[in-house]
């Protein structure tokens, strides 16, 4: 019985260790970000990267928040889209709530988002 359990409580570590890609584990900072509007919410926007240096990171993820030459691909959702960024040439991104990230190849430039 003992052993039984045991394999059972290695599944999903197993099952998680070879799905890919990878969330990064490498912390790179973060920065605040103001979203305007009607009701003006200061959010913290922390930079991850895996297989690319933080300064790359925090410039495509900056990038990708300024708004400034990203471009929409896809459906209306943002489940069904992905975004390209002018300055950042074979980057693409992806968001859903709260975390995105952007990659290109294996690099993965990722964020996660917390209301200030």
């Amino acid at each position: 019985m003992l052993l039984a359990s045991s394999a059972l409580a290695l599944s999903p570590a197993v099952v998680a260790a070879t799905a890919t890609p990878q969330w990064p584990t490498h912390r790179c900072g973060s920065f605040t970000h103001q979203e305007k509007g009607s009701y003006p919410v200061n959010e913290r926007i922390t930079v991850l990267g895996r297989g690319v240096s933080c300064r790359t990171a925090t410039s495509v993820i900056r990038a990708f928040w300024s708004g400034r030459g990203v471009t929409q691909h896809g459906g209306p959702s943002d489940a069904q889209s992905y975004w390209t960024l002018a300055a950042w040439p074979g980057w693409r991104c992806g968001q859903g709530a709260g975390a995105g990230s952007c990659s290109r190849g294996q690099a993965i430039a990722a964020y996660e988002v917390r209301a200030t």
